[in-house]
């Protein structure tokens, strides 16, 4: 017995397991196809919010270099000679100031790095799975036909 059924309209011989893994096949496609899709909107979401993120940082800390020069030199033009010890003290408390925000900066810089590390940590996660649920696919399908044989034999064994 073979493993082919004839259409009873058009005569035309359709062999079931090519039908079934054809089906099979384009199911866990789509089905895969969609999480992929699904899983890289996540990730541009993700990669997008980090740039917009990086942005702002880069601009405020532009900004607050661009303040902190235009204080210093303010302060530099409106102290006199009896001012020098206070504006010593307050050209060191704007440093520091300076330096804390600068090391604010630089912890949120690399903690989007980390983000986006962990991104593409996710990434490489999702390839693998993906990868591998196409082997796991593969095996099914050819599991199944295996099993198909068998059972289209046994069918054929008891019919004969």
């Amino acid at each position: 017995m073979s493993n082919a059924i004839t259409c009873p309209s058009c005569r035309t011989e359709i062999e079931i397991t090519e039908v079934m893994r054809s089906q099979l096949t384009d199911q866990i496609r789509s089905e895969m196809e969609a999480g992929v899709r699904a899983k890289q909107a996540e990730l541009d979401a993700v990669a997008k919010e980090l740039t917009g993120q990086r942005e702002e940082l880069e601009a405020a800390r532009s900004e607050i270099d661009s303040q902190i020069k235009a204080g210093i030199e303010a302060q530099k033009q409106q102290l006199s000679a009896e001012a020098a010890k206070k504006a010593r003290e307050d050209v060191t408390l704007e440093l520091q100031d300076r330096e804390q925000l600068l090391t604010e900066l630089q912890t949120k810089l690399k903690e989007a790095q980390t983000n986006e590390l962990e991104l593409r940590k996710r990434e490489r996660e999702l390839q693998s799975q993906k990868e591998q649920l196409q082997l796991e696919v593969a095996r099914t399908v050819d599991a199944e036909r295996d099993k198909i044989r068998t059972d289209a034999r046994q069918q054929y064994e008891e019919q004969h």
